[in-house]
């Protein structure tokens, strides 16, 4: 049977609507060794691994590094689902004992510990897919996850769209869709608005996002200072670019604790890490940026568990009104400077607290299309 069949027949379970076609015996047998069908006191027994096939079909689970992720087919990305997994196991279980509206299907005995069954079955659907080592292996796709897909890129650099599948292995997309015709002008302006002739730059910072997430693309060793007085625009544009990558998917270390322990697995999976009104104070450490910028694998360490290797793509992005100051050795360090685009805002807004409510679709949309 296929998944969109067993899942029509525990809805019939449940709700007592007849799915389109009848196989319930077929449902029946391989869920249960069914030894007699007609007794008072059933002892059938539990199928464990046609149930872990079952959830596998379902989620297409990946354990990794002690945790177990699932893919979500309506989003097209994996999640940590080990709770998701077991209440789901439970429910379905819960209907063969006592729980559904059909008597056909009341054939395991209502005593049955329920969570203890479960348990197995997660730990044999578990066992199905685990990565060794590491290195983790999600979002190295070769592809941007937009909402409405994922844009790949031909041997000339031509984008089209792709629907998600679970081979992909992302746990991020951005929150905007991508539409090959959509109308850049809206969104050039507002670019222009905030950094003039520089703001081919605020293009870029998204493309170096999306490419670093490439596998066979290193990292680019940039990060950005959006540079400029008070009112100018600053944080209205890191405001826009949150909204372009989606707030979860954004981190906000500042760059003078860059080097404290956790950050590695705090940047796991972000497209940025902003910081606004950088502070001028002084920047103890300069070899933090340089490490987290400059090589594609780092070690992480997770609060409460293992260590392991992941990819970090983030782009690091900053708006400041004075840059930092740093040490003799560090300002000679064209190691460090180097790794900066300093973008220039000039321009000056008055405060509105409402104004990124009033961006449209089409604006972000439109940037999209720019990058």
């Amino acid at each position: 049977m296929r998944t969109a069949e067993m899942d029509a027949h525990f809805e019939w379970a449940e709700t007592g609507v007849v799915p389109p076609e009848d196989k319930s015996y077929e449902f029946i047998d391989f869920f249960l060794d069914v030894t007699d069908y007609a007794g008072p006191s059933p002892k059938n027994k539990i199928r464990y691994s046609h149930f872990a096939d079952y959830a596998y079909m379902k989620y297409h689970p990946v354990m990794f590094n002690r945790v177990l992720y699932l893919y979500d087919a309506e989003s097209g990305l994996y999640f940590e689902g080990e709770e998701f997994l077991s209440s789901f196991v439970q429910q379905r279980l819960s209907l063969f004992a006592g729980e559904s509206v059909n008597e056909r299907f009341l054939l395991l005995l209502p005593s049955l510990k329920i969570s203890h069954e479960a348990d197995e079955i997660c730990r044999q659907t578990a066992l199905l897919h685990v990565v060794r080592g590491k290195k983790s292996p999600f979002n190295q796709f070769r592809g941007v996850p937009v909402k409405n897909g994922v844009v790949v890129f031909d041997e000339e650099g031509r984008p089209s769209l792709v629907p998600y599948s679970p081979e992909m292995l992302f746990t991020r997309k951005i929150p905007v869709e991508y539409h090959a015709d959509a109308d850049t002008s809206a969104a050039f302006s507002l670019l222009r608005s905030w950094a003039g002739d520089s703001c081919g730059v605020l293009v870029q910072v998204a493309a170096q996002a999306f490419l670093q997430g490439f596998p066979d693309v290193a990292p680019f060793k940039l990060g950005y200072m959006f540079y400029g007085c008070r009112n100018s625009g600053k944080s209205a544009c890191l405001e826009f670019l949150e909204g372009v990558f989606g707030h979860e998917f954004v981190s906000h270390i500042p760059l003078h604790q860059l080097s404290e322990r956790f950050n590695e697995s705090c940047l796991d999976g972000k497209f940025l890490n902003a910081g606004d009104d950088l502070s001028c104070e002084f920047l103890p450490d300069t070899g933090a940026f340089k490490r987290l910028s400059g090589k594609a694998w780092h070690d992480a360490e997770p609060k409460g568990r293992a260590r392991y290797q992941v990819r970090l793509s983030a782009v690091y992005v900053f708006s400041c009104n004075r840059l930092p100051r740093v040490s003799r050795d560090a300002a000679a360090d064209d190691a460090f400077w180097d790794r900066w685009a300093i973008v220039p805002f000039s321009g000056c807004f008055e405060k509105d607290g409402t104004w990124f409510s009033s961006v449209g679709r089409e604006v972000y949309e439109g940037y999209l299309r720019l990058v």
